[in-house]
């Protein structure tokens, strides 16, 4: 707003230095155009302001499930059993008003990488721990969790876009739970644990326990 003003107050003086060369009809469009932007600037100034879009309860939750992808929260949205999820998600003006505040209220951090080397998954999940995969091999290591150990397994000749689909959890889960790492429900998508028993583990690539 005030740097609109100012732009405003610039252009005026342009006019002021330059107003001889004017003629009656620019003058009259120009007092024209100022009457009506300084009205509609009074007028914003004066309206009150929108009342915040109201967050349905749990989508908080739902918003750390997604790891604070947006595009995974609207799809918690569109799936996860409760009220307001998926009217949330059919609004877009409350869901970026929504998305904008849990931005504020949950922010995020890139993903770390564990002692062992092995990165922490970009998206939450219950199952898996992390993952680190070599192209030029296709070894891939996967690191679930643990209560008191996180095993982890090698799996031998992943082609990049199966990680592709392991990294994005381009799958739907089929189960409902929860435990200490995370909530899973029918067509939780993305699944980095459904995409993990769909496409790696019933892929049949030779694997072994490495710890």
């Amino acid at each position: 707003m005030d740097e609109l003003l100012d732009r405003l107050i610039q252009f005026m003086e342009e006019v002021a230095q330059n107003f001889d060369s004017l003629t009656e009809e620019e003058a009259d469009e120009i007092s024209e155009f100022l009457i009506e932007t300084f009205t509609q600037l009074q007028n914003q100034q004066r309206a009150p302001n929108p009342t915040p879009a109201p967050v349905p309860m749990g989508a908080d939750l739902l918003w750390i499930l997604s790891g604070n992808n947006p595009q995974a929260f609207v799809n918690y949205l569109r799936t996860y059993p409760g009220e307001g999820f998926q009217e949330l998600a059919r609004n877009p003006a409350q869901l970026a008003s929504v998305i904008e505040r849990l931005e504020q209220t949950h922010p995020g951090g890139e993903p770390g990488v564990a002692p062992d080397g092995i990165p922490n998954t970009e998206l939450p999940s219950s199952n898996v721990a992390g993952m680190k995969y070599d192209p030029r091999s296709g070894k891939l290591l996967v690191k679930f969790h643990g209560v008191n150990k996180e095993p982890v397994y090698q799996y031998e000749g992943v082609p990049p876009q199966i990680f592709q689909i392991l990294q994005h959890g381009n799958a739907f889960a089929q189960t409902k739970g929860k435990n200490r790492w995370g909530e899973w429900w029918p067509l939780k998508n993305p699944s980095i644990g459904a995409s993990v028993n769909q496409y790696l583990k019933a892929g049949g690539y030779p694997y072994r326990r490495l710890s």
